[in-house]
Protein backbone atom coordinates (compact mmCIF):
# COMPACT_ATOMS: atom_id res chain seq x y z
CA UNK A 1 0.00 0.00 0.00
CA UNK A 2 1.53 2.66 -1.35
CA UNK A 3 1.07 6.57 0.21
CA UNK A 4 -0.20 7.98 -2.47
CA UNK A 5 -3.35 5.20 -1.71
CA UNK A 6 -3.47 5.50 1.97
CA UNK A 7 -6.22 7.73 2.55
CA UNK A 8 -7.79 6.88 -1.18
CA UNK A 9 -10.50 3.92 -1.93
CA UNK A 10 -13.42 4.22 -3.98
CA UNK A 11 -16.81 5.02 -5.52
CA UNK A 12 -19.29 7.51 -6.31
CA UNK A 13 -22.78 8.46 -8.06
CA UNK A 14 -24.02 12.09 -6.57
CA UNK A 15 -22.48 14.54 -4.46
CA UNK A 16 -24.06 14.98 -1.35
CA UNK A 17 -23.40 16.99 1.80
CA UNK A 18 -22.34 15.84 5.03
CA UNK A 19 -25.61 16.93 6.41
CA UNK A 20 -28.09 14.61 4.20
CA UNK A 21 -25.47 11.61 4.82
CA UNK A 22 -26.59 12.24 8.34
CA UNK A 23 -30.09 11.46 7.50
CA UNK A 24 -30.36 8.86 5.41
CA UNK A 25 -28.48 6.12 6.96
CA UNK A 26 -29.53 2.65 7.63
CA UNK A 27 -29.45 0.66 10.95
CA UNK A 28 -31.57 -2.76 10.59
CA UNK A 29 -29.58 -5.54 12.22
CA UNK A 30 -29.63 -7.32 9.09
CA UNK A 31 -28.38 -4.89 7.02
CA UNK A 32 -24.27 -6.19 6.65
CA UNK A 33 -24.18 -5.44 3.09
CA UNK A 34 -21.74 -2.57 2.49
CA UNK A 35 -23.20 0.10 -0.26
CA UNK A 36 -22.16 3.19 0.29
CA UNK A 37 -19.04 5.30 1.93
CA UNK A 38 -18.60 9.08 2.45
CA UNK A 39 -15.88 11.06 3.27
CA UNK A 40 -16.13 14.32 5.63
CA UNK A 41 -14.01 17.05 6.25
CA UNK A 42 -15.66 18.82 8.99
CA UNK A 43 -13.48 22.00 8.70
CA UNK A 44 -15.29 22.84 5.43
CA UNK A 45 -19.26 24.32 5.56
CA UNK A 46 -22.23 21.79 4.03
CA UNK A 47 -21.86 21.61 0.11
CA UNK A 48 -18.15 21.56 -0.33
CA UNK A 49 -17.27 19.32 2.99
CA UNK A 50 -17.43 15.79 0.99
CA UNK A 51 -14.05 14.57 0.11
CA UNK A 52 -15.45 11.27 -1.44
CA UNK A 53 -18.15 8.62 -2.32
CA UNK A 54 -17.40 5.51 -3.03
CA UNK A 55 -20.50 3.47 -4.44
CA UNK A 56 -20.31 -0.53 -3.79
CA UNK A 57 -22.63 -2.50 -6.64
CA UNK A 58 -23.86 -6.35 -6.51
CA UNK A 59 -25.02 -8.78 -9.01
CA UNK A 60 -28.04 -11.16 -9.11
CA UNK A 61 -25.78 -13.92 -7.09
CA UNK A 62 -24.66 -11.15 -4.62
CA UNK A 63 -21.21 -10.59 -5.64
CA UNK A 64 -19.53 -7.44 -6.15
CA UNK A 65 -20.15 -6.53 -9.42
CA UNK A 66 -18.78 -2.55 -9.32
CA UNK A 67 -16.99 -0.38 -7.53
CA UNK A 68 -17.60 3.55 -8.42
CA UNK A 69 -15.07 6.17 -6.18
CA UNK A 70 -15.26 9.86 -6.80
CA UNK A 71 -12.97 12.84 -4.55
CA UNK A 72 -14.16 16.22 -4.45
CA UNK A 73 -12.02 19.26 -3.84
CA UNK A 74 -14.33 22.56 -2.27
CA UNK A 75 -17.18 21.49 -3.95
CA UNK A 76 -15.92 20.54 -7.47
CA UNK A 77 -15.14 17.14 -8.85
CA UNK A 78 -11.89 15.50 -9.46
CA UNK A 79 -10.38 12.27 -9.91
CA UNK A 80 -12.90 9.24 -10.44
CA UNK A 81 -12.15 5.68 -9.98
CA UNK A 82 -13.80 2.83 -11.36
CA UNK A 83 -13.76 -0.95 -11.20
CA UNK A 84 -16.20 -3.63 -12.76
CA UNK A 85 -15.60 -7.29 -12.20
CA UNK A 86 -16.72 -10.26 -14.37
CA UNK A 87 -17.58 -13.95 -13.61
CA UNK A 88 -17.90 -17.25 -15.18
CA UNK A 89 -21.18 -18.70 -14.32
CA UNK A 90 -22.01 -18.91 -10.40
CA UNK A 91 -18.18 -18.86 -9.77
CA UNK A 92 -17.19 -16.49 -5.96
CA UNK A 93 -13.62 -15.40 -7.77
CA UNK A 94 -13.98 -12.64 -10.85
CA UNK A 95 -11.56 -13.80 -13.91
CA UNK A 96 -11.32 -10.50 -14.58
CA UNK A 97 -11.31 -6.98 -13.40
CA UNK A 98 -11.21 -3.48 -15.61
CA UNK A 99 -10.40 -0.37 -14.15
CA UNK A 100 -10.63 3.32 -15.23
CA UNK A 101 -9.13 6.22 -14.02
CA UNK A 102 -10.59 9.79 -14.79
CA UNK A 103 -9.54 12.97 -14.24
CA UNK A 104 -9.13 16.45 -16.12
CA UNK A 105 -5.95 15.67 -17.78
CA UNK A 106 -6.55 11.88 -18.54
CA UNK A 107 -7.74 8.69 -19.05
CA UNK A 108 -6.06 5.64 -17.73
CA UNK A 109 -7.89 1.80 -18.05
CA UNK A 110 -6.50 -1.58 -17.82
CA UNK A 111 -7.61 -5.03 -17.67
CA UNK A 112 -6.91 -7.54 -15.11
CA UNK A 113 -7.05 -11.57 -15.66
CA UNK A 114 -6.77 -14.32 -13.03
CA UNK A 115 -5.41 -17.75 -12.67
CA UNK A 116 -6.67 -19.82 -9.67
CA UNK A 117 -5.29 -23.46 -8.98
CA UNK A 118 -7.45 -25.47 -6.69
CA UNK A 119 -9.39 -21.58 -5.04
CA UNK A 120 -6.12 -20.23 -5.08
CA UNK A 121 -5.10 -17.31 -7.13
CA UNK A 122 -1.77 -18.14 -8.78
CA UNK A 123 -1.11 -15.34 -11.08
CA UNK A 124 -2.76 -12.43 -12.58
CA UNK A 125 -1.93 -10.52 -16.33
CA UNK A 126 -2.45 -6.90 -16.42
CA UNK A 127 -2.48 -5.61 -19.82
CA UNK A 128 -2.70 -1.50 -20.19
CA UNK A 129 -2.31 -0.24 -23.78
CA UNK A 130 0.48 -1.99 -25.72
CA UNK A 131 2.26 -2.98 -22.31
CA UNK A 132 1.58 -5.93 -19.93
CA UNK A 133 2.38 -7.45 -16.59
CA UNK A 134 2.38 -10.55 -16.18
CA UNK A 135 2.37 -12.21 -11.97
CA UNK A 136 2.92 -16.10 -10.74
CA UNK A 137 2.15 -16.53 -6.70
CA UNK A 138 3.39 -19.17 -5.05
CA UNK A 139 2.87 -19.42 -1.02
CA UNK A 140 4.85 -20.90 2.19
CA UNK A 141 4.40 -20.46 5.16
CA UNK A 142 4.35 -16.90 5.95
CA UNK A 143 5.86 -16.05 2.67
CA UNK A 144 4.46 -15.47 -0.83
CA UNK A 145 7.27 -15.69 -3.76
CA UNK A 146 5.81 -13.32 -6.30
CA UNK A 147 7.65 -13.16 -9.93
CA UNK A 148 6.81 -9.69 -11.44
CA UNK A 149 7.12 -9.78 -15.43
CA UNK A 150 6.89 -6.73 -17.39
CA UNK A 151 6.59 -6.31 -21.28
CA UNK A 152 7.08 -3.10 -22.67
CA UNK A 153 4.95 -1.75 -25.47
CA UNK A 154 8.33 -2.44 -27.61
CA UNK A 155 8.05 -6.12 -26.41
CA UNK A 156 11.06 -5.40 -23.88
CA UNK A 157 10.71 -7.43 -21.12
CA UNK A 158 11.69 -7.09 -17.50
CA UNK A 159 11.79 -9.39 -14.89
CA UNK A 160 11.99 -9.31 -11.00
CA UNK A 161 11.33 -11.19 -7.85
CA UNK A 162 9.93 -10.09 -4.80
CA UNK A 163 9.50 -11.83 -1.23
CA UNK A 164 6.58 -10.92 0.61
CA UNK A 165 6.53 -11.70 4.45
CA UNK A 166 3.42 -11.77 6.42
CA UNK A 167 2.03 -12.26 9.89
CA UNK A 168 -1.73 -13.21 10.85
CA UNK A 169 -3.39 -13.59 13.76
CA UNK A 170 -7.23 -14.26 14.02
CA UNK A 171 -8.14 -13.30 10.48
CA UNK A 172 -5.99 -9.95 10.62
CA UNK A 173 -2.79 -9.02 9.17
CA UNK A 174 -0.72 -7.78 11.70
CA UNK A 175 2.49 -7.36 9.74
CA UNK A 176 3.89 -7.21 6.53
CA UNK A 177 7.22 -6.47 4.80
CA UNK A 178 8.01 -6.41 0.84
CA UNK A 179 10.87 -5.30 -0.44
CA UNK A 180 11.77 -1.86 1.27
CA UNK A 181 8.41 -1.37 2.61
CA UNK A 182 7.06 -2.77 5.63
CA UNK A 183 3.62 -2.87 7.36
CA UNK A 184 2.07 -3.53 10.73
CA UNK A 185 -1.11 -2.92 12.62
CA UNK A 186 -4.04 -3.68 15.57
CA UNK A 187 -7.79 -4.37 15.06
CA UNK A 188 -10.58 -3.96 17.28
CA UNK A 189 -13.16 -6.75 17.54
CA UNK A 190 -15.37 -5.59 15.25
CA UNK A 191 -16.55 -7.29 11.72
CA UNK A 192 -15.32 -5.19 8.90
CA UNK A 193 -17.67 -4.38 6.60
CA UNK A 194 -14.76 -4.33 3.07
CA UNK A 195 -14.34 -8.25 4.27
CA UNK A 196 -14.54 -10.56 1.68
CA UNK A 197 -16.38 -8.41 -0.89
CA UNK A 198 -13.83 -9.32 -3.48
CA UNK A 199 -12.89 -13.08 -2.96
CA UNK A 200 -9.69 -13.48 -4.93
CA UNK A 201 -6.93 -14.17 -2.44
CA UNK A 202 -7.28 -17.17 -1.48
CA UNK A 203 -9.13 -19.75 0.70
CA UNK A 204 -11.25 -18.12 3.37
CA UNK A 205 -8.86 -15.23 4.76
CA UNK A 206 -5.61 -17.33 4.87
CA UNK A 207 -4.10 -15.71 2.04
CA UNK A 208 -2.60 -12.22 1.91
CA UNK A 209 -0.95 -10.34 -0.69
CA UNK A 210 -0.46 -7.48 -2.41
CA UNK A 211 -1.30 -4.38 -0.92
CA UNK A 212 -2.16 -2.32 -3.88
CA UNK A 213 -4.51 0.18 -2.13
CA UNK A 214 -5.70 0.62 1.43
CA UNK A 215 -9.47 -0.46 -0.17
CA UNK A 216 -8.35 -3.61 -2.00
CA UNK A 217 -6.31 -4.10 1.27
CA UNK A 218 -8.97 -4.51 3.78
CA UNK A 219 -10.74 -6.80 1.60
CA UNK A 220 -8.95 -10.08 3.51
CA UNK A 221 -9.13 -8.49 7.21
CA UNK A 222 -11.78 -10.06 9.87
CA UNK A 223 -11.74 -6.98 11.64
CA UNK A 224 -11.41 -3.00 11.43
CA UNK A 225 -8.15 -1.35 11.91
CA UNK A 226 -7.39 1.05 14.89
CA UNK A 227 -3.71 1.76 14.30
CA UNK A 228 -1.23 1.09 11.78
CA UNK A 229 2.04 2.28 11.10
CA UNK A 230 4.31 1.53 7.22
CA UNK A 231 7.30 2.31 6.73
CA UNK A 232 9.31 2.87 2.60
CA UNK A 233 12.69 3.69 1.85
CA UNK A 234 13.48 5.33 5.22
CA UNK A 235 10.06 7.02 5.40
CA UNK A 236 7.85 6.86 8.03
CA UNK A 237 4.09 7.53 8.66
CA UNK A 238 1.20 5.89 11.21
CA UNK A 239 -2.75 6.07 10.85
CA UNK A 240 -5.16 6.39 13.93
CA UNK A 241 -8.82 4.94 13.57
CA UNK A 242 -11.57 5.39 15.80
CA UNK A 243 -15.12 3.77 15.31
CA UNK A 244 -18.49 4.33 16.28
CA UNK A 245 -20.52 1.22 16.34
CA UNK A 246 -24.14 0.48 15.39
CA UNK A 247 -25.96 -2.09 17.71
CA UNK A 248 -25.10 -5.00 15.25
CA UNK A 249 -21.39 -4.43 16.09
CA UNK A 250 -20.82 -2.76 12.14
CA UNK A 251 -18.92 0.63 12.10
CA UNK A 252 -21.60 3.49 11.72
CA UNK A 253 -18.39 6.36 11.64
CA UNK A 254 -14.81 5.87 11.31
CA UNK A 255 -12.84 8.95 11.75
CA UNK A 256 -8.91 9.04 10.90
CA UNK A 257 -5.64 10.71 10.49
CA UNK A 258 -2.39 10.76 9.88
CA UNK A 259 0.39 11.61 11.92
CA UNK A 260 1.54 14.29 10.08
CA UNK A 261 -1.62 16.86 11.86
CA UNK A 262 -3.99 14.96 14.21
CA UNK A 263 -5.96 18.30 14.48
CA UNK A 264 -7.31 17.10 10.22
CA UNK A 265 -9.77 14.26 11.22
CA UNK A 266 -11.70 12.79 8.05
CA UNK A 267 -14.95 11.29 8.65
CA UNK A 268 -16.39 8.21 7.17
CA UNK A 269 -20.13 7.57 7.05
CA UNK A 270 -20.83 3.89 6.24
CA UNK A 271 -23.87 2.59 4.70
CA UNK A 272 -25.77 -1.24 4.50
CA UNK A 273 -28.44 -2.94 2.88
CA UNK A 274 -29.42 -6.48 3.08
CA UNK A 275 -28.89 -8.74 0.25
Amino acid sequence: MKYTYAILVVSVLMFCSCQKENNDSNTGSAETTLVKFVDIDSTQPTGFDSIQICIFKYDNEKRLSEIDNRFYNLGAVGTRFHMTLFYNGSESRPYKKVRVVEDALLVFKDSVYYFYTNAVLTGDSIVYGDSKEVNTYTYETGKIIHNRKNINSLGQVTNSLHNIFYTKSGGNTLLETYDNYSWNASYDNHPNPYYGLMDIYGIGNEVYFKRETFLESTFRENNNVLHSTESENGSHREMFYSYQYRENGYPEVMSYHDDSDPTFVIRRKFYYTAL
